[in-house]
């Protein structure tokens, strides 16, 4: 590794040796020449390495401001992997464009204690942060006397540093119907935007007084969408990547003649233009019976109880579905103190009120689903998922 001092010191020498060395490599640069190469998460498959260029992290930054208009030194949290490529828009490259003041937080884990001294304008999460903020949220409400919860809601808000938000938002997965619900009851409208690393990030979005719930928004100012005939989502525009990086060094594009990105998402554009996702094309469960099935929606109306930290759906090629459920190590042990239940989230896994309530989630969940789509069967796993024991990428995924 290099240290700051070092850099600074071969700066300064380049500098004196040079006065125009910095003009000279920035003269230098053009606009469709790559400026990042970042790989894909590879939840379908190996990953691949996107190569990003000036023109489209420059591009996403101006269209993501002509959406969301921005006043300059905004206070912002890095908290994801800058291989996110979410983070690496928001907290480079916009934050260049708009001179954001960027908070980092080296721990993910932290963040939501450090949205209290931050008190961000904007904040972006993927679904697994809003569901712990969301549980969060709950757990306060529980601890209190119940004569106390009417109107408690935004002091709590307050004091998690959230009061302040004007544009709170969601995306990598989609964020489940009762998680958005109770976050607006709460005062925190969070709207969902979508993309890819090969859209350099957002390609659609919900903005305030622009908004569907349910869907991604429509698509950024110059980007357009279409839908084929087998669902699979297009993307055209200035903000789609140059092409994956190849072994030889050569970039091999993927776009076809003309100018069109096949994503691997299904989706649909409603009459006012807005994208709505229903899953990864690779991702689909095709039961035994030949039903498609998507999964996402399943496992996030699961993870919107606070006992569940993580729920993965398991069915293809199989008579009906079953689900791994994992307990949430942070929120299940509040839900159980508050019932006058102790223990870890390993041992709370095996007791009989938590399988009662388990019981009782999986059974509402299966009256908001069509057949195909229900849970027969679900085991409680005794140990939470995290990206270093394997199960989850380090984007939580």
């Amino acid at each position: 590794f290099l240290s700051w001092a070092s850099l600074r010191e071969r700066g300064a020498r380049l500098h004196e040796q040079d006065p125009a060395v910095l003009e000279k490599l920035t003269d230098a640069v053009e606009p469709h020449q790559p400026v990042a190469m970042m790989y894909t998460s590879g939840t379908t498959g190996d990953p691949k390495a996107v190569v990003l260029s000036h023109y489209n992290v420059l591009y996403e930054a101006v269209a993501l401001n002509r959406a969301v208009p921005v006043d300059k030194h905004q206070p912002a949290i890095a908290y994801l992997p800058l291989a996110h490529i979410a983070e690496r828009e928001l907290a480079i490259y916009r934050a260049l464009y708009e001179a954001t003041h960027i908070y980092v937080c080296a721990d993910p884990g932290q963040v939501v204690g450090t949205l209290a001294t931050v008190r961000p304008t904007s904040f972006f999460g993927v679904p697994r942060v809003w569901e712990k903020i969301a549980g969060g949220l709950r757990a306060a409400l529980a601890s209190m006397p119940e004569g106390d919860r009417a109107g408690a809601l935004p002091t709590i808000v307050h004091q998690l540093g959230l009061d302040q938000i004007t544009w709170p938002v969601s995306g990598s997965a989609p964020l489940a119907a009762p998680v958005r619900e109770f976050l607006a009851s709460a005062g925190i409208d969070v709207l969902e935007v979508w993309g890819m690393s090969e859209t350099t990030g957002c390609a659609t979005a919900n903005t305030p007084g622009d908004a569907k719930p349910g869907t991604v928004g429509r698509p950024l100012p110059g980007v357009e969408v279409r839908i084929a005939e087998d669902g699979e989502i297009f993307v055209r525009g200035p903000i789609v990547f140059l092409g994956y990086l190849q072994p030889d060094g050569t970039i091999r594009k993927e776009t076809d003649e003309d100018g069109w990105l096949a994503t691997g998402d299904i989706g649909t554009l409603d009459e006012d233009g807005f994208l709505t996702i229903t899953d990864r094309k690779k991702e689909l469960i095709i039961t035994s019976s030949g039903k498609n099935v998507a999964p996402t929606k399943i496992e996030g109306l699961l993870r919107a109880h606070p006992l569940v930290g993580y729920a993965l759906a398991v069915g293809d090629r199989r008579p009906y579905l079953t689900a791994l459920i994992t307990l949430d190590e942070e929120t299940a042990p509040g839900w159980a103190a508050a019932r006058g239940i102790t223990g870890t989230a390993a041992g709370l896994a095996a007791h009989p009120a938590v399988r009662a309530e388990l019981d009782a989630l999986v059974e509402e969940v299966n009256g908001k689903l069509a057949r195909a789509e229900q849970i027969k069967k679900y085991r409680v796993l005794p140990s939470a998922w995290s990206p270093e024991t394997g199960e989850l990428t380090p984007t939580l995924k």
